[in-house]
């Protein structure tokens, strides 16, 4: 059963051995040390005490290849790749298979992942070509395969597709049945834009298991290429459902496609997947997220801690969605309650309550939360950079110049901490200095992405029709563009043109800007603050913000309902499935050559006598029903519900007809009306949408 699974990865450094560390060259045991200082990092995640032993082991044996790999790989886990590949690199040139436990192959393969970590491709291609050679010596199959994956992935992000091709259909010469070589090749037709040639050979390795997540994963990438976004989104709810541990940002851009679809097809795993309901309630409130349908989401969060209990992913991503409705504050008491309830002094926390704070014009509470982040991580150039700025809506020029220095000397590739530094300096009449900050902005922010600023930059520097045409980039890459129309009117208003400020800012509350608190204290937004205009925006914000929750119920009701009902196929383009006819359940006939909707007249007068049917349902009666009270062939009736799995018409015309054994027969009339009809044959569905 999946559960919720912790958020924060940031919360601790987990550090896990891989089982190829485990395996021995040559029959040899670990030492003591080693030993202990494994069961440290792999029981009980203890990275200080199992260093404490590795670094024993060292003192007495300097040059201990095991030693110096189990090193290397907590550097890795903590992202210092130069000091691991240090470490590597000391161990294969001592190595002793004799006396050590490691193969050789797993130290270049690690050296050679570090080495693409700092983007060396050429020597990390040297090492998995090495590991490649090396594995093959220790006729452990497995073993191989897993090297060989390797390198042929690395080959495939270098875009060498056709080496990785080759890599791939070797695994499979070792072994016909590997998925892992069957979905690299899938995953490289792909790349050369064959999808319809990828899905043919995931489907061929579905048939050999159906639960490799995989599978799914690029089925559902090829079918987006394609433009069939309902099949993508299948093919992504099938790859949540089979994965032990998903990711569901790897779904996200064909969901967003067609947002309703996945809330749909979620909806139902909600409904029918009692196992796995808590995850899937949690997939649909982070659709819910996407759809920008914050209150909704915020419901489905609510619903969840009550029937399964507190959870600190609920609390995160439900403080994301306070905050995106302006209600800062609830967003930062969020983050409190996951700080009481962990236990935990986590910088990454104190930052997200602290940037809560900013936004809800709490200045104080923010800057306290900012000396916490910068004190448990002190090289993180953007806590300065927040709490610089908290001090210049405070009217503070002075702390808030000490702050962005600050920054900059721990950090120098920051872009917007050099622009508020250069804007403080512009003002202090320091023209030469603002300069030199403004052109590092240019120098450093070269790319039109949410979160530039470059724009502010050449504004400030003069330089008006540049800064707009950034703009304009920049709201082009922006898929909801909230953000970018909100830049834009910041700076327009900058540039003294309140009136098109103003029509940029209502654009961004049209496409989903909430953050009223934000914009109450951006002092760039002071030219326009006191036209008329603004104070209808910020009103009709509030208004939409206390009004959330009944749109958001308003928007479920035009969400699609999606059935997948089993059904039997006859000859003749029939299609056999289960029903129930004003509640009664009977057997109904899907027939894509009829017109009409018919039943034959055993079934209407056996409704007719069980209540079933009402005499009103019964159209021109006296022309047809005959003196016993019987519903003849001819007689029109009224079905005032067919059901079929969720699916559900109202009042279904329909001809009665003179038959013994026909069960309702559903034509044309009534197939237009359920919305799309699609017969999977592979699965034996109907799967209605409506």
């Amino acid at each position: 059963m999946k559960t919720l699974r912790t958020y924060f990865a940031t919360f601790a450094v987990v550090f896990v051995m891989s089982t190829a560390f485990l395996s021995c060259a040559s029959g040899q045991t670990l030492s003591y040390n080693l030993q202990r200082a494994n069961e440290l990092l792999t029981e009980d995640g203890d990275e200080k005490g199992a260093l404490d032993l590795i670094l024993k082991e060292l003192e007495e044996h300097p040059n201990h290849s095991d030693a110096l790999y189990m090193r290397a790989r907590i550097a890795y886990a903590n992202e210092k790749y130069g000091p691991a590949i240090s470490d590597l690199t000391s161990a294969i040139r001592s190595y002793n298979n004799k006396k050590i436990v490691i193969y050789l192959h797993n130290l270049y393969l690690w050296r050679a992942s570090a080495y693409e970590a700092v983007k060396e491709n050429a020597k990390a291609k040297n090492d998995y070509d090495m590991a490649a050679k090396l594995v093959v010596k220790t006729k452990k199959p497995r073993q191989i395969q897993n090297v060989l994956f390797e390198q042929a992935s690395f080959y495939y992000k270098i875009d060498e597709i056709e080496k990785s091709d080759r890599v791939f259909e070797q695994m499979l010469k070792n072994d016909e049945t590997d998925q892992a070589a069957i979905v690299g090749l899938s995953r490289n037709l792909i790349k050369r834009d064959r999808f319809q040639e990828a899905i043919t050979l995931l489907e061929k390795c579905e048939l050999l298991s159906d639960d490799y997540s995989d599978i799914y994963r690029f089925k559902m990438q090829a079918y987006e290429k394609m433009g069939e976004i309902d099949k993508a989104i299948d093919e992504a709810v099938m790859y949540l459902d089979k994965d032990d541990n998903p990711s569901i940002g790897i779904i996200q851009d064909a969901v967003k496609k067609h947002l309703s679809y996945g809330i749909a097809k979620v909806s139902q795993k909600v409904t029918n997947d009692k196992d796995q309901k808590s995850f899937w309630m949690f997939v649909r409130a982070r659709f819910y997220e996407w759809q920008h349908n914050y209150p909704k989401a915020i419901e489905q969060y609510d619903r969840l801690e009550t029937d399964y209990g507190y959870d600190a992913r609920i609390s995160f991503n439900r403080a994301e969605c306070y905050s995106e409705l302006g209600l800062s504050q609830k967003a930062a008491d969020e983050i409190t309650r996951i700080m009481e309830r962990e236990d935990d002094e986590d910088a990454y926390l104190f930052l997200l309550r602290a940037d809560y704070y900013r936004l809800a014009g709490d200045y104080t509470k923010a800057i306290d939360d900012f000396d916490k982040v910068i004190e448990l991580s002190p090289a993180d150039c953007f806590a300065y950079y927040r709490k610089g700025w908290c001090y210049e809506m405070m009217r503070k020029t002075v702390e808030a110049l000490e702050c962005y220095n600050a920054g900059i000397d721990v950090e120098k590739d920051y872009a917007y901490i050099y622009l508020n530094r250069g804007e403080l300096l512009l003002d202090m009449g320091k023209f030469e200095q603002a300069n030199a900050d403004f052109e590092m902005v240019i120098q450093l922010d070269t790319i039109p992405e949410s979160g530039s600023c470059r724009q502010y930059a050449l504004q400030a520097m003069g330089r008006n029709e540049e800064a707009l045409e950034w703009m304009e980039k920049v709201i082009d890459t922006d898929e909801y563009r909230a953000g970018g129309y909100y830049d834009k009117a910041c700076l327009l208003a900058r540039m003294g043109r309140k009136d098109d400020s103003l029509e940029a800012l209502r654009q961004a509350v049209s496409h989903g800007y909430c953050q009223w608190v934000h914009m109450e204290h951006d002092d760039d937004l002071d030219p326009i603050r006191d036209m008329n205009g603004y104070t209808a925006i910020i009103a009709e914000l509030k208004e939409k913000i206390t009004k959330g929750t009944v749109e958001a119920s308003n928007e479920v009701e035009k969400q699609e309902l999606i059935s997948e009902v089993p059904m039997i196929k006859h000859t003749g383009g029939t299609y056999e499935v289960a029903c129930e006819i004003n509640s009664l359940p009977l057997k109904l006939i899907f027939d894509t050559g009829a017109s009409n909707v018919t039943i034959s007249n055993v079934e209407a007068n056996f409704m007719l006598k069980n209540g079933y049917l009402k005499e009103s349902d019964i159209k021109g009666k006296k022309y047809y029903q005959v003196a016993s009270g019987e519903i003849q062939a001819g007689t029109t009736i009224t079905i005032r519900e067919i059901k079929i799995g969720d699916a559900v018409l109202k009042n279904v015309e329909a001809s009665v007809v003179h038959s013994q054994t026909a069960p309702l027969l559903l034509g044309q009339s009534a197939f237009e009306r359920f919305g799309t009809i699609t017969l999977d044959n592979d699965r034996n569905l109907i799967v209605i949408k409506q």
